[in-house]
This record gives structure tokens, C-alpha cells and sequence, in this order.
């Protein structure tokens, strides 16, 4: 299976545990078809968590607008090369 290496995130935590964590396997096995959904949607709701507390998440507009360009054209995860750049965005998005 085709994975995405991944940048290591920064220190910090975002304040759950949840979040968290996946940032972690983010960081230790890289996104694939397999997993890049599930990680996707704890992504957003950690962007919606920074959203509502008042923080700056315009760094990942470029991110956002992609991803939905590519999940729109995606179907069942058979294009991989799509599937490799949603992957590369979720990584990109969880640092």
C-alpha cells in the first residue's frame, strides 16, 4: 500500500487527547487509503476547536480548499494518485 511520509508536528498538544493522538500516528505511520478519512475528520475537528477558541487558522486555508477539490473527485479510494495527495494534505494539516 502507498503511503505519505509525513513532517513531524510540533510539540504542543491541542487539548484532546483524541486529536492528539492521531497527530502522533500521523507522525509514526503514514497516510494512506486506509486511514486518511478518519484522520482527515479529526483534523477538522481540531480546526474547528482552534476556529471557535479564537486562533488564527488562515495558514490552512491552501490546505482546506485542496482537500475538498480532491474529495469531490475521489471515488472509493481507487485513484491513487488522488488518494496520495489527500493523504500528503491531511499530513500537511496535522503538523
Amino acid at each position: 500500500m502507498d503511503e505519505v511520509p509525513c513532517e513531524t508536528h510540533s510539540s504542543y498538544s491541542s487539548g484532546s487527547a483524541d486529536i492528539d493522538t492521531v497527530r502522533d500516528e500521523v507522525e509514526l505511520s503514514p497516510s494512506n487509503a486506509d486511514n486518511y478519512r478518519r484522520r482527515s475528520l479529526l483534523l477538522y475537528m481540531w480546526l474547528s476547536a482552534l476556529q471557535q477558541q479564537g486562533a488564527d487558522t488562515r495558514l490552512f486555508t491552501s490546505v482546506d480548499e485542496r482537500y475538498y477539490q480532491l474529495e469531490g473527485r475521489i471515488e472509493a479510494a481507487t485513484n491513487k494518485n488522488l488518494v496520495l495527495e489527500l493523504a500528503a494534505l491531511v499530513c500537511r494539516g496535522c503538523k
